[in-house]
């Protein structure tokens, strides 16, 4: 038993349950309503929630969705990443997932949770794991791009909430944001390898 919570074993887990524990805090502290990105922006220090707005969720159930959700992409891919890779995911996921929404907002008010976020974070992690394994890496990214059609054309696969709206577009700009990761991690590394050599 005390073999498996190593260090090494646990290391690659820090990024995912630090994420998990921050959203955790927030939903008990109420952190919903200064921390969620209102659309169109009507304050003038609406710039840091382009990034907390992931942190935050509307309901108790919203956040217990996607908090299952996250710790099934950490099962998945918890191997695939390490924090570089994890850190720049996040930033890069949320700031797409945010701009896009704030430039096309799709009739929302107001936008809060980790499902876009959640949505780069599975696309990197596809990326990264289809050089060892990649016929399971094609078949996780089929299965999501058919889970994104099917939310364009019938809405939100999720059971319904009352009050709550799935930003379904929310997740087609989380995958554009793990594509443009996964380009820039390629960038960097191939740098580092000039550099190298």
């Amino acid at each position: 038993m005390m073999a498996f919570l190593t260090r090494a074993h646990m290391q690659p887990w820090l990024p995912w349950c630090l994420l998990l524990a921050v959203c955790a805090v927030l939903q008990l502290a109420g952190g919903y309503p200064a921390l969620r990105l209102e659309l169109p922006p009507v304050h003038c220090e609406w710039v840091y929630r382009i990034f907390t707005c992931h942190l935050v969720h509307l309901t108790a159930r919203h956040w217990l969705y996607n908090s299952l959700a996250l710790l099934i992409i950490a099962w998945i891919f918890v191997r695939q990443f390490h924090w570089p890779v994890w850190l720049m995911t996040y930033c890069i996921s949320s700031l797409a997932v945010s701009l896009g929404l704030l430039l096309f907002p799709d009739d929302l008010h107001s936008y809060a949770g980790l499902s876009g976020l959640l949505h780069g974070l599975f696309t990197m992690g596809c990326l990264l794991l289809y050089p060892q394994q990649a016929r399971l890496a094609l078949v996780l990214g089929m299965l999501m791009l058919i889970k994104l059609v099917l939310e364009q054309f019938f809405g939100s696969l999720m059971l319904p909430t009352p009050g709550f709206v799935v930003a379904s577009m929310a997740h087609v700009y989380g995958v554009i944001g793990g594509l443009i990761s996964w380009l820039s991690w390629i960038s960097v590394s191939a740098l580092r390898a000039r550099r190298t050599v």
